[in-house]
């Protein structure tokens, strides 16, 4: 509302968005797609509030045979109005929001942001449209409030694929229930506080949401809500955030939003963090399709990879990034190295059943080790290690002896033009000298699609590495799996980690490979392999 600044769902303050659809056009032209904000609710003062009440739209008040009215956030941090909730379980109150939603997405909005969805209704007797078993309206306690939640989200989803139906939807929620991730591919933490013990433990709240199958969570980096972050703390939250599912600056300060360049000392840190989760992207694209098809979080307690091992049953602030990357970000304010326990590896024969996509490797005991992503050193498993983390760097990242990540280029983002089609460079982490004179293999399988469609034909790229028998050479493969598109990039790049005086080879892809070699900007070689 242009006087009052009442948000009001599905209505336009012209004279801020005079033209929305050109906006949006615009926007969408520089890569940049837009997430509408809505909250499940109408305000009194809404110029559609008579009408969905006339049609028993809302939550209902049996004694008053009227809606329930409550106390709703309106315009602004300490700002209410009365109103009531729209309730997802009428007729009418679902057409209402279907409407509504379609009416964003017609000028160009993207995505839908469910806000605000707790549903604090304040009497457990006001009644859903909903039956329930004896033919009876609902009641708000006996059937919950979560119903509501849910039934919201399955609303934005009908909407999204009902206006694009060829369109993968994409719907971000606040609250969740069981079920919602049907619908939600995203949620987070609220309105998390500023500080460093909020940094710590949003780490094990994304990874109990994780387990819970909501697997697309993350954080407001940088704290909603307190003060600004200082300049160290700002940087460590990015660093951490960049690993999670869903990354994310927001937030709401007096002083002013967080943004990643309020202290320009350290925007060349909060950029190459940044960077660096541009490279994932591959890796983290192929755990949320594993994550989809069988359940397996893309972030991942300890005790969830390493169940063998009871020295990391209780270590609730480190993480696995899928089966690969072992995340220990600085955590503590002035810390500059980072002490952690290292997860023993457990041999072929005591390894849990993964998915045909995934072999992970049969190391043996001698072989077993981590290896720092940034320095190269290995270190063995099981031991308590204390490892350099300079402001500078994203904290401690290590990845498993076997390891193979596929990453991509830095772009603006990920429709750049020449994004989809650049080679995907797999960093390789075969078992360290001499510890790899014993014969093992590894493999992954990359997946990638294009994003948008709601039944897409993945690409599916195996990847593969065979160490032992020759401490001078490691041996790489790769080729699309029978039955996938082909992808738009035409070739992998391995390479090994920093340090590393093997020579990586061409392992029989089907035929001949043309394999060719290059040196990347670090100075280390790699070995490109056609795909066929």
């Amino acid at each position: 509302d242009p006087v009052t600044g009442a948000r009001n769902v599905f209505t336009w303050n012209r004279t801020r968005f005079p033209d929305p659809p050109a906006l949006f056009a615009q926007l969408h032209e520089a890569g940049i797609r837009v997430a509408a904000n809505i909250k499940p609710w109408l305000l009194a003062a809404h110029p559609d509030y008579e009408r969905v009440k006339a049609a028993r739209g809302f939550v209902w008040d049996n004694d008053t045979d009227s809606p329930c009215v409550c106390r709703l956030w309106s315009a602004g941090g300490g700002t209410s109005a009365t109103g009531s909730y729209v309730d997802f379980s009428s007729a009418a109150g679902r057409k209402y929001w279907k409407d509504g939603v379609k009416s964003l997405l017609a000028v160009g909005i993207e995505g839908i942001w469910n806000d605000n969805n707790e549903f604090s209704l304040p009497d457990d007797t006001h009644t859903y449209a909903h039956a329930n078993l004896g033919g009876a309206p609902s009641s708000v306690g006996s059937a919950g409030r979560a119903l509501q939640t849910l039934l919201m989200a399955s609303a934005s989803h009908e909407a999204l694929l009902e206006h694009a139906p060829a369109r993968r939807p994409f719907l971000i929620t606040r609250a969740a229930a069981a079920g919602v991730q049907r619908f939600a591919a995203q949620s987070w933490s609220g309105d998390n506080w500023t500080s460093w013990d909020t940094l710590k433990f949003n780490v094990a709240m994304g990874l109990n949401a994780g387990l819970c199958g909501l697997v697309g969570y993350g954080h407001d980096v940088g704290g909603f809500a307190g003060p600004q972050p200082g300049r160290e703390l700002l940087v460590r939250w990015v660093q951490n955030g960049v690993f999670h599912p869903r990354f994310c600056i927001h937030s709401w300060k007096p002083e002013g939003v967080t943004e990643p360049w309020m202290y320009p000392d350290v925007l060349p840190v909060i950029r190459d963090a940044i960077h660096l989760r541009y490279k994932l992207i591959p890796y983290l694209y192929t755990l949320h399709h594993e994550a989809a098809e069988t359940g397996h979080p893309v972030i991942r307690p300890l005790v969830y990879e390493f169940q063998h091992d009871q020295a990391v049953q209780d270590r609730p602030f480190e993480f696995m990034l899928g089966p690969w990357l072992l995340v220990a970000s600085v955590l503590e304010e002035g810390a500059t190295t980072r002490s952690l326990r290292l997860p023993l590896l457990a041999p072929a024969a005591e390894r849990d059943d993964h998915p045909p996509a995934l072999k992970k490797p049969a190391v043996t005991a001698s072989a077993a080790a981590w290896c720092d992503v940034w320095s190269g050193q290995w270190h063995p498993a099981g031991t308590d290690v204390s490892l350099p983390a300079p402001l500078h760097q994203c904290g401690v990242l290590l990845a498993r002896a076997g390891a193979l990540v596929p990453t991509g280029p830095v772009a603006p983002h990920v429709a750049t033009p020449g994004f989809a089609n650049t080679d995907r460079l797999v960093w390789c982490f075969p078992p360290p000298l001499p510890a790899a004179a014993g014969a093992g293999e590894s493999e992954f399988v990359l997946v990638d699609d294009d994003g948008e469609a709601a039944a897409p034909r993945p690409t599916r790229v195996r990847l593969w590495m065979r160490w032992g028998g020759d401490d001078t050479a490691v041996s790489v493969g790769a080729a699309v799996v029978s039955g996938t598109a082909q992808p738009a990039f035409a070739g992998i790049q391995f390479v090994l980690p920093l340090g590393d005086t093997r020579t990586l080879r061409a392992d029989d892809c089907g035929g001949a490979v043309a394999a060719e070699r290059g040196v990347l900007p670090d100075g280390r070689a790699f070995l490109r392999i056609p795909l066929r």
